[in-house]
């Protein structure tokens, strides 16, 4: 059964950590589950800009949801991103084609997976895209490996973006579980 967003985040939870000064965002206290009230919802429609919410006073507080930039492992899968376009330049020109990029674009594929799969506010075809994104993460890891094995990447490199990997794979994993329970809800 395909279910359309009605205002909720599946992955919002795992939303914003807090600013600087180490002042956590109102909600929920760390590692409880929110409720679909702590969600922000959208008055004009799927944009998610100028949604308002009333505060424990009863004023209203202004919210700016960004989306898909909002949910964690599309901003973990944009920094992996970013460290495997650094990682690729490390690779000798010659193979620069022919691992250089299909590494980045493996890379960028998971977080544009997420993304796209986002925007389009299905629950069916966010699970589908986020299996997309999760392929694209085993695609990557394969072609670091094959990289090592060829002697174009150093172990050690690519050691350094692992933890990343293994990072957004849980977070991947623990979103697509959420999505296909609220889908079949």
């Amino acid at each position: 059964m395909n279910q359309q967003r009605s205002g909720q985040g599946w992955g919002n939870r795992e939303r914003r950590q807090g600013d600087a000064a180490g002042n956590r965002p109102r909600g929920n206290p760390p590692g409880q589950r929110p409720t679909p009230q702590d969600e922000p919802r959208s008055s004009e429609g799927r944009s998610g800009r100028g949604a308002s919410r009333e505060d424990a006073d009863g004023k209203g507080e202004q919210s700016q949801s960004r989306g898909y930039k909002d949910l964690i492992v599309w901003q973990r899968a944009s920094e992996l991103a970013v460290a495997v376009y650094g990682l690729a330049k490390q690779l000798p020109v010659e193979e620069d084609g022919t691992l250089g990029e299909p590494l980045r674009r493996a890379a960028a594929s998971v977080a544009t997976s997420i993304a796209a799969g986002h925007a389009r506010y299905d629950a069916a075809v966010f699970a589908q895209r986020l299996l997309k994104a999760r392929d694209h993460l085993a695609e990557l890891d394969t072609l670091m490996a094959i990289a090592v094995q060829l002697g174009c990447l150093r172990e050690a490199s690519v050691e350094e973006v692992t933890p990343m990997m293994v990072s957004v794979r849980q977070l991947l994993q623990r979103l697509i579980q959420r999505v296909e329970t609220q889908e079949r809800a």
